[in-house]
C-alpha cells in the first residue's frame, strides 16, 4: 500500500468513528447523515477515477523522449591483431 492511500484510509476511518460519535452522543443524526454522504462520496471518487486517469494520459502523451544509451569508448576500439 502507498503512503498516500494509507493517509486516505486513515481520514476515512476518522470521519467515520467521528460521525458514530457524535450519533452516539446525540450531536446529529448519523443515519440522515449517511444518507446525504454515501452517494456525494461516490460522485467524488468517480471524478477522481476520471481526473486520474486523464491526467496519467496526458503525462504519457507529453513525456520527453528516453535518453540515448551512453556511449562507451571501449566498445569502439579496433582490435589488435596478434
Amino acid at each position: 500500500m502507498k503512503p498516500k492511500s494509507k493517509l486516505i484510509w486513515g481520514v476515512i476511518l476518522v470521519a467515520i468513528g467521528i460521525i458514530l460519535l457524535g450519533e452516539t452522543t446525540g450531536l446529529f443524526d448519523a443515519e440522515q447523515l449517511f444518507s446525504t454522504l454515501i452517494p456525494l462520496a461516490l460522485i467524488v471518487f468517480g471524478l477522481w477515477l476520471i481526473l486520474r486517469r486523464r491526467s496519467q494520459e496526458a503525462a504519457e502523451r507529453f513525456a520527453p523522449p528516453p535518453p540515448p544509451p551512453p556511449f562507451d569508448t571501449q566498445q569502439t576500439a579496433v582490435p589488435k591483431d596478434d
